[in-house]
């Protein structure tokens, strides 16, 4: 298709601040949701150095949904209760991939890696999109809060995948 036959898109502002607000309420389900189970996932977690990212996660945790609360009070808006199945699903998935494995410590704490880098991979995808669908609200506090959870999650999957190869290397 040529440039000129492409069709023109128009988004309207209204239309695109529920998309934005809507997916906000999406990823901030899923941080409280993560942030009200991860103490069951530390003390499923044996590696110490799994268990040390598990606790540092939590404390990240409660800074991104503060910086997700400082974008509602931006956008002059609630969160508004939302489904958040596909992650509520994997963070239920991690609970019973990890307690599947429950008489192989080993086993265990990989799963637990497995689905927290999953779940990293979300967030980063979800915090991406996001930062794309601001740009058109000209904020750049909003951009910046975004962007701080988007290397957040980025540099959380990192450190899980480096927690792996250390635990596969040991």
């Amino acid at each position: 298709m040529h440039e000129s036959q492409r069709p023109e898109i128009k988004l309207q502002s209204a239309d695109l601040k529920r998309f934005f607000m809507s997916h906000l309420d999406k990823i901030y389900c899923a941080k409280n949701h993560l942030v009200d189970n991860f103490p069951a996932v530390l003390s499923l977690a044996t590696f110490a150095d799994l268990k040390g990212a598990i606790e540092d996660s939590i404390s990240e945790l409660q800074n991104q949904i503060s910086r997700m609360r400082e974008i509602y009070q931006i956008m002059k808006q609630n969160y508004e209760p939302a489904a958040c199945k596909m992650f509520s699903g994997l963070i239920d998935d991690l609970f019973y991939g990890a307690k599947h494995e429950d008489n192989t410590p080993e086993l265990r704490d990989m799963a637990i890696i497995y689905y927290l880098q999953n779940i990293e991979s979300l967030e980063m995808a979800s915090f991406h999109s996001l930062r794309m669908a601001a740009v058109k609200f000209q904020n750049d506090d909003i951009n910046a809060l975004l962007k701080d959870n988007f290397d957040e999650a980025k540099t959380e999957r990192s450190m899980l995948r480096l927690i792996m190869a250390k635990y596969l290397t040991s």
